[in-house]
């Protein structure tokens, strides 16, 4: 089994059983945050080691082309988090939507749909939280959504 492998399942464990105290011990679920990001700091100076172990393979970076785009007039408003962007970048042409002014933005970008995939954290932070509030989606992307609709997006 490959060093990297074994050090991920061996992390994984270690956190499982840090989760299964936490859930049992208040004690321990207040001391949880503290003792993983002490953990994670142990593990990446272990990986840092293991890196530079001799005879560790060394994988060259890899520029992720901008194209070809499957459908490039199609234009979608996207709020998404940095994987799905990566992932769908050859399906459509993106149009990041902006939190604040986004209806000046898509009035100019002209999209022709909308796709909300991380509201969590999408477009770089910038819909933090939009869909998790406590009374539903928040405001903005309730307006985001409803404009779109009204505008056959």
């Amino acid at each position: 089994m490959s060093p990297w492998i074994g050090r991920a399942a061996a992390l994984g464990t270690r956190v499982r059983s840090e989760l299964r105290l936490a859930a049992a011990d208040p004690v321990a679920r207040a001391d949880l945050t503290h003792r993983l990001r002490r953990r994670a700091g142990q593990e990446r100076g272990r990986l840092r080691r293991l890196r530079a172990a001799p005879g560790a393979v060394r994988v060259p970076d890899y520029a992720i082309p901008d194209g070809p785009v499957a459908r490039p007039d199609l234009r979608g408003a996207v709020v998404q988090d940095p994987y799905s962007a990566l992932a769908l970048k050859f399906e459509w042409r993106q149009v990041p939507v902006p939190r604040q002014g986004w209806q000046t933005a898509l009035e100019q970008a002209q999209p022709h749909m909308l796709f909300v995939e991380s509201a969590w954290s999408g477009n770089d932070r910038d819909w933090r939280l939009a869909m998790t509030q406590p009374d539903g989606p928040h405001t903005d992307l309730v307006e985001l959504v409803a404009w779109c609709r009204e505008r056959g997006i």
